[in-house]
């Protein structure tokens, strides 16, 4: 698949599949012209970098999950503590009227 049918599959730009490839999320193969050649394994795995996120995960973490060096219970939960900690500021800062 090229570039450009990933682009519309996913629902992201072209730019943002480039940088998952440049921060190493993804390597797909390259055609006889040097095109991107996007295999269904690397269309999971971009599936996968898009959801992860939209719940707010960093690169560098997804980078983590996807390795296996990380998993992906741990980084939910981090990603929940730390939504609960800026939610309850958030709510103490409300409460005091600011």
């Amino acid at each position: 698949m090229k570039i450009n049918e990933a682009e519309q599959l996913l629902g992201i730009t072209k730019a943002n599949i480039r940088f998952y490839e440049k921060e190493g999320l993804l390597t797909p193969s390259r055609n006889e012209s040097g095109y991107r050649d996007y295999s269904e394994a690397d269309i999971r795995q971009l599936k996968q970098i898009v959801i992860l996120r939209k719940l707010g995960i960093p690169v560098q973490q997804i980078g983590d999950i996807l390795d296996g060096a990380q998993p992906l219970q741990d980084a939910l939960e981090d990603d929940v503590r730390v939504l609960f900690s800026e939610g309850c500021h958030l709510w103490k800062d409300r409460s005091e009227g600011l």
